[in-house]
């Protein structure tokens, strides 16, 4: 098995959006998993300079979620939607993310 990086010419992946309510994360985790929808989430620390990092959490960080751009009305309605029933604050960022990623062989 040997490793290399790619350059991503076929990342399609988007941050979708980042939420600081972790109760309203578990139930989002839950309705993507049960949508069948890819994604990961990635935790960020709050940073005093960021004045919407203070509005979404009243903790210490900060989850985007990340989601193949292809499902990404799917997952927006879905997120709304809990987001809206819970009364949690969430950014949709729509970001492209351009990392270069590890592949194994």
């Amino acid at each position: 098995m040997y490793s290399f990086q790619s350059s991503n010419p076929f990342c399609n992946e988007i941050e979708l959006c980042e939420i600081g309510d972790i109760a309203c994360v578990q139930k989002i985790d839950k309705a993507l998993t049960q949508a069948y929808i890819s994604y990961c989430f990635q935790w960020h620390k709050t940073l005093p300079l960021k004045p919407w990092s203070k509005l979404l959490s009243a903790g210490p960080e900060i989850c985007s979620i990340c989601i193949n751009e292809k499902d990404k009305e799917i997952a927006e309605s879905l997120v709304r939607g809990i987001c809206d029933e819970m009364g949690c604050k969430v950014k949709f960022t729509y970001k492209n993310l351009k990392k270069k990623r590890v592949i194994y062989e």
